[in-house]
């Protein structure tokens, strides 16, 4: 398991997340050049760190809601929230997330996908949907969203072409409903699930034996 703890206290604890700089086109630049951080996601390749400087200033900050994820105001990831072109999309929004693979496995995507939902609904008060989707094979990215309640919509086979491949790509969702009431995650229904199983089993094992023994006592053998 990865130690969440760096000086002594919390990762999760000192991350913020605010309005991009023109002064960040260094640390993201330093690890959009990692292969992992677009593994998954058909993020802009970047052929230079003025090239990403222009992309802060032209995209990031006239955006309605692009924030640096930061520790210590360092800028080690990038999440936005992006409103539909039509309207009869303005209720939904969909989640992006990209975080520096030095932080991976730590719980920086899950505590940053908890701070973007919870401020998501309070800023943007007509949605109602706020929607993330992601490749089939990033389960690191599922897990972060199953944790903070968004549930599987399903899939889209070949729905992406990326780094030479057409690829399935799950959707998922999180209604202003299930805020309120959050649905647990499938995998805690499995062992009540199979508890249950095992129960009726044995229950209806016990009740074949019983029956045995009753038949077995009323039969009298013929003289």
């Amino acid at each position: 398991m990865a130690n969440t703890n760096i000086g002594g206290d919390d990762i999760r604890s000192r991350i913020t997340l605010r309005p991009f700089r023109r002064t960040d086109a260094a640390d993201i630049w330093s690890y959009s050049k990692n292969p992992e951080t677009t593994r998954y996601t058909p993020w802009r390749q970047f052929n230079s760190e003025e090239e990403v400087a222009a992309y802060i200033e032209t995209y990031c900050i006239p955006h309605p809601y692009c924030r640096s994820v930061c520790i210590e105001d360092r800028s080690i990831g990038l999440v936005i929230v992006t409103p539909g072109t039509r309207p009869d999309e303005a209720r939904r929004r969909e989640l992006g997330l990209v975080v520096s693979p030095e932080y991976w496995s730590r719980g920086v995507g899950t505590r940053v996908v908890e701070m973007v939902a919870e401020e998501s609904f309070r800023i943007f008060p007509e949605m109602v949907r706020l929607q993330a989707a992601t490749d089939v094979g990033n389960i690191r990215a599922r897990k972060v969203l199953e944790k903070n309640g968004f549930r599987k919509d399903g899939v889209m086979r070949k729905y992406l072409f990326h780094r030479g491949e057409d690829r399935d790509v799950v959707f998922y969702s999180l209604l202003d409903s299930d805020r309120r009431r959050p649905a647990p995650p499938e995998e805690m229904w499995r062992p009540l699930v199979s508890l249950l199983r095992l129960l009726r089993f044995s229950f209806l094992l016990n009740f074949l034996c019983s029956l045995c023994c009753l038949l077995g006592d009323s039969v009298k053998p013929l003289r």
